[in-house]
């Protein structure tokens, strides 16, 4: 079974603010959830990204269980 990770990282600013220097970088994060294939990275191994638009979420049963099983099946790190 692949192995998964969750990360989370402060992102750029948001270009919707009245002030440049509020310095809201650190009011700003992502959650980053990926797997990598079991059996490791080489350099046959690719990347694919899931994009969860229209309501989805990344941490939701149905994309955790795709990216485990794209990255083991196709030697991929999903994210």
């Amino acid at each position: 079974m692949a192995r998964e990770y969750f990360i989370t990282e402060y992102t750029h600013n948001s270009i919707y603010v009245n002030s440049k220097n509020q310095g809201n970088y650190k009011n700003r994060k992502i959650k980053i959830y990926f797997s990598e294939p079991n059996n490791g990275i080489n350099s046959d191994t690719g990347i694919l990204l899931f994009i969860a638009g229209f309501g989805g979420n990344a941490n939701s049963n149905v994309y955790k269980k795709m990216r485990n099983e794209f990255a083991d099946k196709y030697n991929l790190v999903t994210i």
